[in-house]
């Protein structure tokens, strides 16, 4: 009977996906503000992103759902995010991180002096985060704007031990260097990753997949941001979980299609005054 009862379950268990175990190691998850966290619409002209930077408080789709998900997983997990922001824009950056869903960190470390260039204090406060962090590993997450990219990975080629992911925001148009680099447009592409490495439970990357397919394409990708032809999601261990987010993949190849025919293929403006629904 006994030996039945190994059988039936040996065999269930063999077709059941494989779980995540998000607490297998703690992690660290250290986050850049803006065009990462903070969404921008505006292009190169410095009166429109100023304003924005001032006054907007706009998120990308999923960001709040998985960055609250990815530091709950574990006691021990924390999140750190980056900005390059002075003191003076704090306001602007809490209400940023307060509006709607409230994304919980444990901490926003501030740029002191506008007088240290941008990569030189990151990789100051990259490499003191690391220092004295109590965390197994550390996950990057940036955007290809500017140096996040290299900073990230200096970072990792000074301690490869302490940083398991770098993930980068495609909003330009800009070619990627390095295969330690995973390159995303969407946060729910970094949920199934982080899923798939077992940082991240299903439920929670059930979460930010509805989120995401909630979302307006144009929330998703906003006007001046890269917006890819031939979308595909990695796949993950679950057939119906692909099956359900499958449709979204035709659906960006279509507003992206219809963008570049529009506007070029830089996407600078929407393409069309309706908000698109997928």
């Amino acid at each position: 009977m006994k030996r039945n009862l190994l059988l039936l379950w040996l065999s269930l268990a063999a077709v059941q996906p494989v779980l995540a175990n998000p607490c297998r190691q703690s992690v660290g998850y250290v986050s850049d503000f803006d065009d990462t966290i903070k969404a921008y619409s505006s292009g190169s002209q410095k009166g429109e992103k100023l304003r924005e930077r001032l006054f907007g408080k706009k998120r990308y789709p999923g960001v709040d759902t998985l960055l609250n998900a990815a530091r709950a997983q574990c006691p021990k997990n924390r999140l750190s995010i980056l900005t390059a922001a002075p003191n003076a824009l704090e306001k602007n950056v809490t209400g940023t991180l307060k509006n709607g869903v409230d994304i919980q960190h444990d901490e926003v470390i501030y740029r002191e002096s506008l007088k240290e260039e941008t990569p030189v204090y990151k990789s100051r406060v990259l490499e003191d985060l690391m220092f004295r962090s109590e965390q197994d590993a550390h996950v990057f997450i940036g955007d290809n704007t500017r140096a996040d990219p290299e900073v990230y990975l200096a970072a990792k080629t000074k301690r490869p031990h302490k940083v398991a992911a770098i993930y980068i925001h495609r909003r330009e148009s800009k070619k990627l260097s390095s295969s330690d680099i995973i390159p995303f447009h969407l946060y729910l592409e970094v949920a199934i990753n982080e899923h798939l490495e077992g940082r991240l439970d299903r439920k929670a990357l059930d979460q930010v997949a509805e989120d995401t397919l909630k979302a307006d394409m144009n929330e998703l990708f906003p006007p001046n941001h890269e917006c890819p032809l031939g979308f595909k999601f990695k796949k993950t261990r679950d057939t119906a979980f692909n099956r359900k987010i499958a449709p979204l993949e035709k659906s960006i190849h279509e507003f992206c299609s219809k963008r570049k025919q529009n506007h070029g293929s830089s996407g600078s403006t929407d393409p069309d005054s309706s908000r698109q629904r997928h």
